[in-house]
C-alpha cells in the first residue's frame, strides 16, 4: 500500500449540478486518491468550536443530526458511513481517542486510506466552502478546487430534483460565492464544468497539477471499482445527464438554460442578490448574481431589461426563510437570517 499522506487532503467545493460528484469519481480512479460520497462534516460551524465541545456532543449531533448555518440546511452528520468503513460507535471512540479536531479528522481518513489502499483523500462535500478558512487552517497543505458551472444551467439541473425556485437560485449564488472568496488563496483552483465537459483530459491534466500528481488516463475510463458502484443509489441522481461511472463526459447539458429556463425563474435569477448578513459572512464585494456571473465570466453584462419577479416566487421566498427559522431554532435554539434577497427595482 502506498504510504499515508493524511496532511494533504483534496476538497471539491461549489453548488450542487455542478459535476462535483463527477470529478470526485475521476479523481478516485487515480491510483493516490480516495473519494467517496459526502461527508457534510466539514461545513458545520459547530464542528470548529473548542475540541471538549465538539468531544461532549458529537454523539448527540450522529443521532440527531445537525443543520449547516449556509444556504445548505441539511441535517447529514457524517453521511454515507457505510462508505467511509465506520458507523457512529467508531466516530464517538475516534472523538474520545483523539486530542484535537485534527486528530480525530486525521484517524477517520486513515482509517478510510487503509481500507482504500490509497494514500490521499478526497472530500466533496460542496457546502466545505462555508468554511475553507478553518479547513485551510486545519490542514495547511490541502488544495482545493472549485468547480463552478453557469448558474443558469445549474437552476434547471437543481429544478428537476427540487422544484423550488427560490431554494435553486439562491443555493447557487451562496456556495459559488463563499468559495469564490478564496480566489486569491495559493490552495484555490477554479475550474469550470463546461472545460471539464469538453475538454476531459486537458482540464484534468491541469487539476492534477495544482495537487502535485501525474494525470492517469485511468481517470477517463468507466468505473470498474464496485466502491462507488455501491454508492451510486445515494450519489448519482436519474435526472443527470452524465452518468459519473460511465467514463465518457458528455456536454450535452451545456446551455440547457436556452431551452428549459422558464421567463419567471429568469426573472429571479438575475434579480437575487446576497442580503446584506450574506455578504458580511461571506467577505464578498460583488453583491448578487449578477455581478457573480460576469466575475465568472459567463456573461459580459446583464440584461437590459428584467422583468419583475411574480409575486408567487416571492412568497416562496418568504416561506423558505421561516420555515429555515423554525429548523434552526429547533435544532441549535440559534436565530437565522436570510443569506439572500430578491431586489424589487
Amino acid at each position: 500500500m502506498n504510504d499515508l499522506h493524511v496532511d494533504r487532503p483534496v476538497f471539491i467545493v461549489g453548488s450542487a449540478s455542478s459535476g462535483t460528484t463527477l470529478l470526485g469519481v475521476m479523481l478516485d480512479r487515480h491510483s493516490q486518491f480516495a473519494c467517496g460520497p459526502e461527508v457534510y462534516a466539514f461545513d458545520k460551524r459547530q464542528v470548529y468550536a473548542p475540541w471538549p465541545h465538539v468531544q461532549r456532543n458529537i454523539g448527540r449531533w450522529l443521532r440527531r443530526g445537525l443543520l449547516s448555518d449556509g444556504q445548505i440546511d441539511t441535517p447529514d452528520f457524517f453521511h454515507s458511513r457505510d462508505a467511509y468503513f465506520c458507523d457512529a460507535e467508531l466516530l464517538v471512540r475516534l472523538a474520545q481517542q483523539a486530542a484535537s479536531l485534527r486528530g480525530f479528522f486525521d484517524a477517520f481518513f486513515t482509517n478510510y486510506l487503509q481500507r482504500r489502499g490509497k494514500s490521499r483523500w478526497v472530500e466533496k462535500t460542496g457546502s466545505n466552502g462555508y468554511y475553507l478558512g478553518h479547513i485551510l487552517e486545519l490542514y495547511p497543505d490541502a488544495r482545493v478546487v472549485h468547480l463552478v458551472r453557469d448558474g443558469r444551467d445549474v437552476v434547471c439541473s437543481l429544478l428537476k430534483r427540487d422544484p423550488r425556485p427560490y431554494h435553486a437560485v439562491s443555493h447557487w449564488l451562496y456556495n459559488v460565492s463563499a468559495a469564490v472568496a478564496w480566489r486569491d488563496h495559493p490552495a484555490y483552483l477554479e475550474v469550470k464544468y463546461e472545460a471539464l465537459a469538453v475538454q476531459p483530459q486537458a482540464t484534468l491534466e491541469r487539476i492534477c497539477r495544482h495537487l502535485d500528481v501525474a494525470f492517469e488516463p485511468r481517470m477517463l475510463a468507466a468505473s470498474q471499482d464496485d466502491y462507488w458502484q455501491s454508492c451510486a443509489p445515494v450519489s448519482i441522481h436519474a435526472t443527470w445527464s452524465n452518468n459519473p461511472l460511465s467514463g465518457g463526459v458528455s456536454a450535452q447539458s451545456v446551455g440547457r438554460y436556452k431551452t428549459e429556463l422558464t421567463p419567471a425563474v429568469e426573472a429571479l435569477f438575475w434579480r437575487l442578490r446576497l442580503s446584506h448578513w450574506g455578504r458580511r459572512r461571506l467577505h464578498v464585494a460583488h453583491r448578487g448574481v449578477a455581478d457573480l456571473m460576469r466575475q465568472l465570466g459567463y456573461v459580459d453584462r446583464t440584461p437590459a431589461h428584467v422583468e419583475h419577479v411574480p409575486l408567487k416566487l416571492c412568497v416562496e421566498g418568504l416561506r423558505q426563510f421561516w420555515g429555515r427559522l423554525r429548523a434552526n431554532w429547533r435544532r441549535n435554539r440559534q436565530l437565522w437570517l436570510p443569506l439572500t434577497r430578491i431586489a424589487l427595482v
